[in-house]
């Protein structure tokens, strides 16, 4: 007797897929896009074509290479805008339970750089789980908006006031910057919302040899 052994999606997504990224994107330059209320200063319309990671409901204001987020909520709450998304959807394999989407395990303690675009490291804030994952994708330079972990006008995030911002929020937010500006020195990573000496328009036409199709950016991860 033959027993068959049904693999659910989410698993092979894990085994095959994720970390097989490793370094598929050396060399390109990557935008991660936070959900500050500063992600309001920048035309994201000049980052088409670009590889971009955005964050949670950065998917209001774009519609990102990849989108990435680690808690279920963030799908529960925006179930229609995803699933109608043309991105990658990368999440946390527990924010996921139907194994609908790509996966990294997230790893106990502090966060620690990882060389597996599938093992992410660390908890209090999402900005530097998806500086791990670029990193360990092969981007380079790293570019961060909306990442800047203030406030505005009473605002917490770009889209108003986020219903589970909490007292914590800014403080873990502020101790996972300080954690990516010690750590990817050899990279490069540049906090475009907090870097007024940097000129947004001056970045894009210097990388402008990078844009590369939707298409592109897929093929290269999936090679």
């Amino acid at each position: 007797m033959i027993r068959r052994t049904t693999v659910r999606p989410s698993g092979v997504r894990f085994r095959k897929s994720i970390s097989q990224w490793r370094n598929n994107l050396n060399g390109f330059p990557a935008f991660i896009l936070g959900n500050a209320p500063s992600l309001n200063d920048f035309d994201l319309s000049k980052l088409n074509n670009f590889f971009t990671i955005g964050i949670n409901r950065a998917i209001y204001k774009i519609d990102p290479t990849i989108l990435f987020w680690q808690d279920q909520d963030v799908y529960n709450y925006e179930k229609h805008l995803i699933d109608k998304s043309k991105a990658i959807k990368v999440c946390r394999d527990v924010s996921d339970p139907m194994g609908k989407f790509f996966h990294f395990k997230l790893k106990r303690g502090f966060y620690k750089r990882s060389n597996n675009p599938a093992i992410l490291q660390g908890r209090g804030s999402s900005g530097p789980l998806a500086v791990q994952f670029a990193a360990a994708l092969g981007c380079k330079p790293i570019y961060l908006i909306g990442m800047d972990c203030l406030t505005r006008d009473g605002d917490t995030d770009f889209y108003g006031k986020n219903i589970f911002w909490r007292k914590h929020t800014r403080k873990n937010c502020i101790t996972g910057l300080k954690w990516i500006n010690g750590t990817f020195s050899d990279i490069g990573v540049f906090n475009l919302s907090k870097r007024k000496d940097i000129n947004y328009d001056k970045i894009i036409i210097e990388n402008k040899k990078h844009k590369k199709s939707r298409d592109f950016y897929l093929k290269k991860l999936f090679s």
